[in-house]
């Protein structure tokens, strides 16, 4: 039988966390229109020539020998044009930094391919990157992440390089770092690498297996001998290759016993083998039978008045691990919009994570009465402020506005086992408390989780199609009414009870909206209530609400409750609009 490598590779990765380093070239920020070296050399000769009203024609380094009867040096052109660090830095920031407009056009910027790298260390999977590599784009990457690595770019830094066996991060940029003009650069200066980083090299190449990647070994004489002196094999190599392989790859590859991978390019090859990883991570999930049991020590606890603080520690410590499972390092928010099949896979990941706390939402807001109404939208709340550090810019939109998503499902879960049971402040509180820290300030729980809201404005019509089956913002709540169905169970065995009890927490949540949404949403966005699943069986439920309140009065429970602002006259008005709303979009 015949395994793809990158198969094997996940394997491998997945069942020895930490035991595989990366070797990187320049093809990994090739897409980011990072020069190398070289080609930032020849442009400074292209300039000086220039400076000097001469032609330094297509060969830039031999025009350069004839005028000042040396060889070209990346060092020594910098230490000339340059008189101070301050100077060098200056020179070089035009060609490693980007500007605004570059910035716009994501260039000089972490590529998909440094975010998914960062995504493997910061989970442990990679603990040792080596890099030919004069930019910064890994450690901005890492530290996006929330990983701080130790940089070790000198020979002195290799000499004081922690032991490797230490679980702290660690980048070695062999041939230098583009602020420091003693970075290796011409045939000369590559040809050798000074002893301490040798021996640090020695050290990686005989514990790690290798991935490497973007590296041509066609310059970097001494990287290539490091590899060539190691002659142990304890993990595999794995060589990834867009195109043809240079030859002196190839005998890279045979000394090494490298298993070669073809690519289409550096950002696909670690988006998948990142996706491939996180797969079998997903396929070690605890078992299900965990929610069963969480329940039903729940049950439990709410029946025996005694067992407040074991119920108050056991909500705590559910939410406290989801929130946990939630981090920036399972599901990272930087890059490029993801495709449908993407976002398919997070919204069944977040929903995997998500399950032991739902159900415990929906037998808790069920059963447990309205004393617990604060604890459970703490809970909502809690899920819905998870804490990333990448919000400074240059993340994804689609994945910012998705990571609301568990705490929506929560906000159903515990909104729909509340109103099945008349527990009304349960509700109130749900949808009348908490907040949510956003980039445009904080909102209220109900404004920042209404359905339409966890997907970007990039999601036209045919992507809500691909990724729920069906055109339209209600068919996000007709995922969620499917992905609770099975939790609601035990508590309404039958079909119709649920469709009715969601429908109806679906009718008071718009109600409610109409009357608590800011001012001027309304007659700006009409339509951009939750809304819903299947308008048509909601016409009569508003219906049936209205007669409820006309025959109640101001005793009725939802208004007592605090829902609709307690006002009666809200209510009325708030009523009439849905009613509008409904009817304009009839059966959907």
């Amino acid at each position: 039988m015949s395994i793809e490598p990158i198969l094997s590779l996940a394997f491998s990765m997945h069942a020895e966390k930490g035991a595989y380093a990366l070797l990187l070239g320049s093809g990994v920020s090739r897409a980011a229109k990072i020069p190398t070296g070289w080609e930032v050399t020849l442009d400074l000769i292209r300039k000086i020539a220039e400076l000097r009203g001469e032609d330094c024609g297509p060969r830039p380094e031999e025009w350069y020998r004839d005028a000042y009867g040396e060889e070209s040096s990346y060092s020594k052109i910098l230490e000339v044009l340059g008189k101070t660090a301050a100077d060098r830095r200056a020179i070089l920031r035009a060609y490693f930094e980007p500007t605004e407009e570059e910035r716009a056009r994501r260039e000089k910027l972490p590529t998909a391919a440094h975010h998914r790298i960062a995504q493997l260390v910061s989970m442990g999977y990679v603990r040792v990157v080596v890099t030919t590599n004069f930019d910064h784009l890994i450690e901005d990457a890492l530290r996006a992440a929330g990983v701080n690595p130790v940089i070790i770019s000198t020979a002195d830094g290799a000499l004081g390089a922690p032991p490797l066996s230490q679980s702290v991060p660690m980048v070695i940029k062999a041939n230098g770092d583009y602020l420091d003009a003693r970075i290796k650069n011409t045939e000369a200066e590559l040809s050798t690498y000074e002893e301490s980083l040798d021996k640090l090299l020695d050290r990686i190449f005989d514990e790690f297996g290798l991935i490497v990647c973007g590296w041509s070994a066609e310059w970097d004489t001494a990287m290539r001998s490091a590899l060539q002196r190691c002659n142990t094999y304890r993990f595999t190599t794995y060589w990834s290759q867009k195109g043809s392989m240079p030859e002196v790859a190839r005998r890279l590859v045979y000394s090494r016993r490298a298993v070669v991978l073809g690519i289409q390019d550096a950002d696909s090859f670690f988006g998948e083998l990142a996706d491939k990883v996180l797969a079998l991570e997903e396929m070690n999930r605890p078992h299900p039978l965990d929610a069963k049991v969480a329940v039903a020590t729940l049950e439990t606890y709410l029946a025996d008045p005694q067992k407040e603080i074991s119920t108050h520690k056991l909500i705590t410590r559910s939410t406290e691990t989801l929130y946990e499972a939630l981090s920036e390092k399972r599901y990272p928010i930087r890059g490029s919009n993801p495709n449908t099949t993407q976002i398919k896979k997070r919204l069944e990941s977040y929903e995997a994570d998500t399950e032991v706390v739902a159900k415990l939402m929906v037998t808790g807001c069920y059963w447990g009465g309205d004393r617990w109404a604060r604890l459970w939208t703490k809970t909502v709340e809690r899920i819905a402020n998870p804490t990333y550090t990448t919000l400074s810019g240059g993340y994804s939109g689609v994945w910012y506005a998705l990571r609301k998503y568990p705490a929506l499902l929560l906000l159903y879960a515990g909104g729909v086992a509340a109103t099945a049971h008349d527990q009304y402040e349960t509700v109130a509180q749900l949808l009348n408390s908490g907040t949510v820290h956003d980039l445009q300030g904080d909102e209220g729980l109900l404004i920042a989780l209404i359905p339409p809201r966890i997907l970007d404005s990039d999601f036209h019509d045919q992507a809500v199609r691909e990724v729920f089956g069906r055109a339209g913002w209600h068919s996000i709540s007709q995922h969620i009414f499917e992905v609770l169905h099975e939790a609601f169970r035990p508590l309404l065995p039958l079909d119709d009870d649920y469709n009715n009890y969601f429908d109806r927490f679906e009718c008071i949540l718009d109600l409610h909206f109409t009357t608590v949404a800011p001012k001027g949403w309304m007659q700006r966005w009409p339509d951009t209530i939750p809304l819903g699943r299947l308008i048509s069986g909601k016409r009569a439920i508003a219906a049936k609400l209205s007669q409820d309140f006309v025959d109640a009065g101001v005793r009725w429970p939802l208004l007592k409750a605090g829902l609709f602002t307690g006002a009666p006259e809200a209510l009325i008005d708030a009523m009439n609009v849905v009613q509008q709303i409904y009817a304009r979009h009839g059966a959907l």
